[in-house]
């Protein structure tokens, strides 16, 4: 009986690939040309993804397209970057629909993954005003965070030249600077920066190119341990515990008129 039902499973996923592949538009950028029905997934390097895609813009230069399980996705590369992000943002601020950003947002309710819309836009207006209490150009910030920088710089310079991995302490280099500009002083709790470090992980595992993908075509796949949607689950709940610990603190200690940081001037 199992096995009928995964026969039937199996038939009605290629059934939805053949579809998806013969109606979908098609881009003719250059590109891998990967297989029939599952592109180039079969060889897409989900732990090494940017090795891959620097190989590929080598070989098919700065834009070219690969194709996931029967989608094409453009992949940009070099100057080209600033024109598509800086220069025509507008033209390139959407977003892709997928489940995985919508439970990882709760429905998308964020700044990041959201689609371009007139309350999209309201979010933004509202982040960088926030941001425009560190001044209208970039050096106070950098005043700001120059402590943090030296901090690590120190721990660099430490080492003598000798080959060390320095992944943790960049993480935590960049935990104090955005907490620093967040609450209005760096975060100290090793317990809390640990969390965050691995919560970020966690988001690039889940939600990354091609690891996950199944959950976007068949959603139903989470009630039956799909290991993607653990993470998920995982990162949810504990961005949410962590949120629901910092927000009343932050608010307690709120004085009138004294701004510390982006979460005092959301509050006001």
């Amino acid at each position: 009986m199992f096995l009928y039902a995964l026969i039937g499973l199996l038939s009605i996923y290629c059934l939805i690939l053949i579809i998806r592949y013969l109606t979908k538009p098609r881009t003719n950028a250059p590109g891998p040309k990967g297989w029939p029905l599952f592109g180039n997934a079969l060889e897409f390097d989900i732990k090494h993804s940017s090795v891959q895609m620097a190989k590929w813009a080598k070989k098919y230069g700065d834009v070219f397209k690969i194709n996931l399980l029967g989608e094409d996705i453009v992949v940009i590369n070099g100057e080209l970057c600033y024109e598509a992000l800086v220069k025509r943002g507008d033209d390139f601020a959407g977003r892709p629909i997928r489940n995985r950003s919508d439970w990882v947002t709760e429905m998308r309710e964020d700044i990041v993954f959201a689609d371009m819309s007139p309350e999209q836009k309201k979010r933004r207006k509202i982040a960088h005003s926030g941001l425009k209490q560190y001044g209208t150009g970039m050096a106070h910030i950098e005043q700001v965070n120059a402590k943090e920088i030296k901090a690590f710089l120190k721990i660099v310079a430490d080492k003598k030249c000798s080959p060390f991995d320095p992944r943790a302490d960049i993480y935590k280099c960049v935990i104090k600077i955005i907490t620093l500009m967040l609450f209005g002083e760096a975060m100290t709790n090793e317990d809390d920066i640990k969390t965050i470090a691995e919560l970020d992980e966690a988001i690039e595992t889940a939600i990354g190119a091609a690891n996950g993908f199944e959950l976007d075509n068949f959603p139903w796949l989470r009630f039956f341990g799909n290991r993607t949607y653990k993470t998920i689950e995982y990162f949810v709940t504990t961005r949410n515990e962590l949120f629901d610990k910092w927000l009343p603190d932050s608010k307690d200690t709120t004085e009138k008129g004294k701004i510390r940081g982006m979460i005092d001037w959301l509050l006001e």
